[in-house]
């Protein structure tokens, strides 16, 4: 590999630049410092090997050199220039009930900043639960009105747009435009016939300058007259593919990917080092705080007698369940070691959505509402309509609630079993109360004694409860979901933490995200130098052979093209 002008070998630049540690001198080769072999098994410190951290950095180095270069193409691209008169966004301003803070109001300077230069935006703003991400993404949009130009905002379920398109419909309806009236438009696959005809005239005319919608925003028939701004909620659910083809409807638009899922520094380092980062921690001042409470199974009847008190009095609750029904952890567990009679022990003290709704409205009665991934769409949207308007007071569910459900009279979340859910899991489940001007509270209900009962097994399946009050103790300690996403990190790891297959997350071989922070921001650093120094336009085929040499001397490896894969993933 040679530098732009030709003359500066970047392997021989890296190796002025690098520390390389010495082989171990009992001779075994570097492929034995991999977590699979005995080596890391039988040492304190695995991650610390000199071998396993220079492998380790050659993983990330490929990474964000990678990601570097993807940012200053993004950089070099003209985009149009947004600057608007302020009519609209002053306007709104001035209607709300409420200030902006000040994480809004710097975020919103970097977001015009992005959109005056002439150059393309490429941002992720990563908020907390209840942050206010979304009165920053429509200022950001009716900055785009204000110039006559067009702003989409793609979500990854109906529920979640027709909630987005309600919201902002009453927000801009006081306002003296023509966006007041018709100019917000809402495009999902529910959207048919002559309704849906009328919808694609309207956007293809420009009529429509906010358009919401889901997947169904980059389908050929969607043609937008001046698309120059799209906004991508809970962007990791969505894979590369249908976000570059949103992108690709107008003439190069800017882009804010926004996600509720507070991402720790190094996860956002390897994710997102292609886009500028503006993280929003503070929350408005009128959210209230959740009362979390980390409670014993063993208690189930007084939590469902003080729950009966709190629908007597008219509160509306989730009850979040582990699973659809019983059979469904014996599938999941066909291929697992345990065997049948364990199985079966395991299956039955595991909590069950449909199974709680039996139950709960044999004793509440018609209140009860019930919502899982396997109901369809129409079904599911009507049960969570019933519970918006208040027919249902209880809504038992699964984690399909997780993310931007919003009933702003919910004042009590229970999760039962929470032990076999993830702490920023928790916390975004925690976050789907507490969005009105009651106070609320979150019960976490925590199973003991499961690995006792199976005798001792030692399968990760079963937790054991002598670490269960430490893990979770955290929730009940603080509401900063960017602390609660670190310790979530450091016991689970990335993929975990995000879900790698949803998130698209580096397959890194070497590399531990929460150990390995400190020489991540060194490999950052790295490949922003050796950018600024030229190093510039190098193809994969170049720039892959960065990694090469691991894979030559020892027969060990990795690929630069899957360390920063995407997985794309239906919506």
């Amino acid at each position: 590999l040679v530098s732009s002008n030709g003359t500066t070998p970047l392997r021989a630049n890296l190796r002025f630049r690098v520390v390389r540690p010495s082989r171990p001198s009992n001779g075994r080769d570097a492929r034995t410092t991999h977590p699979k072999f005995q080596v890391c098994r039988t040492t304190s410190d695995p991650c610390g090997l000199p071998a396993r951290l220079r492998l380790a950095y050659d993983e990330m180095l490929a990474n964000q050199l990678h990601l570097a270069m993807l940012r200053a193409n993004m950089q070099h691209q003209a985009g149009v220039v947004i600057t608007g008169d302020g009519s609209l966004t002053n306007a709104l301003l001035a209607s709300l009930p409420f200030a902006l803070t000040n994480g809004q109001k710097k975020i919103l300077a970097e977001i015009e900043s992005d959109m005056r230069s002439g150059r393309r935006m490429g941002r992720l703003l990563q908020g907390d639960v209840g942050s206010g991400k979304t009165i920053v993404a429509l200022l950001t949009m009716l900055k785009a009105a204000e110039q006559g130009l067009q702003a989409a905002l793609m979500v990854p379920t109906e529920l979640i747009a027709q909630q987005h398109y309600e919201v902002i419909s009453i927000l801009v309806s006081s306002l003296q435009s023509p966006i007041a009236s018709g100019g917000v438009m809402l495009i999902t696959g529910s959207v048919k016939g002559a309704a849906r005809k009328e919808t694609l005239e309207k956007i293809k005319s420009g009529e429509a300058q906010i358009v919401i919608g889901t997947h169904a925003l980059f389908q050929d028939a969607v043609e937008f007259k001046n698309l120059a701004l799209v906004v991508i909620d809970e962007q990791h659910r969505f894979g590369v593919n249908q976000r570059m083809a949103i992108a690709g409807k107008g003439n190069q638009p800017h882009i804010l990917h926004m996600t509720a899922t507070p991402i720790p520094r190094s996860l956002a380092m390897t994710l997102y080092g292609d886009m500028d980062i503006s993280t929003l921690a503070e929350k408005p001042a009128e959210r209230l705080p959740i009362a979390t409470r980390v409670i014993s199974r063993t208690r189930y009847n007084e939590v469902m007698e003080r729950l009966k008190t709190a629908l007597d009095r008219g509160e509306k609750a989730y009850w979040i369940c582990p699973l659809i029904e019983g059979s469904e952890f014996s599938d999941q567990s066909s291929e697992n070691s345990l065997n049948s009679e364990l199985r079966t022990l395991v299956t039955n003290d595991i909590a069950a959505a449909q199974s709680r709704f039996i139950e709960f409205k044999a004793r509440f009665g018609p209140i009860v509402g019930l919502v899982h991934g396997r109901m369809k769409k129409d079904e599911r949207d009507e049960q969570m309509r019933k519970f918006a308007l208040g027919e249902y007071k209880l809504l038992v569910a699964t984690t399909v609630v997780e993310v931007g459900v919003d009933v702003k009279d919910a004042t009590i979340m229970v999760v039962e079993q929470a032990e076999r859910f993830g702490l920023a899991q928790l916390h975004q489940l925690r976050g789907r109360v507490g969005r009105g001007d009651k106070p609320s509270s979150c019960v976490l209900l925590y199973s003991e004694g499961m690995r006792q009962a199976a005798g001792g097994h030692s399968d990760s399946l079963l937790p054991d409860a002598s670490g269960l009050l430490p893990r979770l103790s955290i929730l009940r300690e603080t509401e900063d979901g960017f602390k609660i996403a670190e310790a979530d990190l450091a016991q689970r790891g990335g993929g975990d933490l995000l879900g790698t297959r949803q998130s698209g997350l580096p397959r890194f071989i070497f590399t531990d995200l929460f150990e390995h922070q400190e020489l991540l921001a060194k490999a950052r650093k790295e490949a922003d130098d050796l950018l600024a120094a030229q190093f510039v336009r190098l193809a994969d085929e170049q720039l892959r052979t960065v990694t090469a040499a691991p894979k030559q001397k020892f027969g060990i490896g990795f690929d630069l093209r899957q360390i920063t894969s995407f997985k794309s993933q239906k919506p």
